[in-house]
């Protein structure tokens, strides 16, 4: 994935306020969001490639998505695929817990930004292949792209979601879902929108989150760029992880 803004732990009702755009290779397959894993239960898209997902929520309340950073003088193919690292964190309990497993196991994968957000707290941890950053992250805009979490105003679109979600903080669900759709559609400004296009590579999916502490709310998924393709509410999948701590 590589454009996540997210307003965390601000608004009374929603302490999980997502708009994510995937960009990706067109050939590479990927399927809708669906039950990922158990105990704990957890929910996001699947890259149908190598198993893992950019971007899932699991039955403790603990969110989990990544973004690719780029790498000199490449990608190295012998690397896990970073999607797997979201699916590891998604098998613990705690924002913390998953922080601190993604810092010790960052160097087999190649450069990346994960963000890890329970109900309170928000950590996000930078493997630019050379060295591990954690930093926890104060409530409010999270906001990722290809490089560091705290120049996103070197982005343009990350500077575009900023204004997006700062009126967010006391809106109604319907009220966000719909800024939140319009901000994934943009196609400004010119020199790296929002929705992405080119030949083989662009925007393939987007995920619209909305969630209260119990984890109901709204799950919106586009299956296409979001420009042209309408948003699916899957939103009946949080039901999958809604009251199902994690077992003994």
């Amino acid at each position: 994935m590589c454009t996540f803004a997210m307003l965390h732990a601000i608004h009374p009702l929603y302490p999980w306020i997502v708009a994510a755009n995937r960009d990706e290779s067109f050939s590479r397959p990927s399927s809708r969001p669906q039950l990922l894993r158990q105990n704990p239960a957890a929910v996001g898209g699947r890259d149908l490639l190598a198993g893992g997902t950019w971007l899932g929520i699991n039955s403790e309340g603990l969110l989990s998505a990544i973004t690719n950073r780029r790498a000199a003088p490449g990608p190295s193919p012998s690397a896990r695929s970073r999607g797997l690292l979201v699916m590891d964190a998604l098998g613990l309990s705690t924002a913390a817990s998953a922080a601190d497993m993604a810092a010790n196991v960052a160097p087999s994968f190649n450069p990346f930004n994960l963000v890890c957000a329970d109900r309170e707290a928000c950590y996000v941890v930078t493997w630019d292949g050379a060295e591990a950053k954690t930093a926890r992250m104060p409530p409010g805009p999270v906001l990722l792209a290809h490089g560091n979490p705290d120049q996103w105003q070197l982005v343009p679109r990350l500077a575009s979601a900023a204004q997006a979600l700062q009126p967010l903080a006391r809106a109604t669900a319907d009220e966000i879902a719909d800024s939140l759709k319009s901000l994934c559609r943009q196609h400004l400004p010119a020199d790296g929108p929002f929705c992405l296009h080119s030949a083989a590579h662009g925007t393939v999916s987007s995920t619209i989150l909305i969630l209260a502490p119990n984890l109901g709310g709204r799950y919106l998924y586009a299956p296409g760029p979001p420009c042209v393709t309408p948003y699916q509410d899957v939103s009946d999948l949080l039901s999958q992880i809604r009251g199902r701590p994690l077992s003994p």
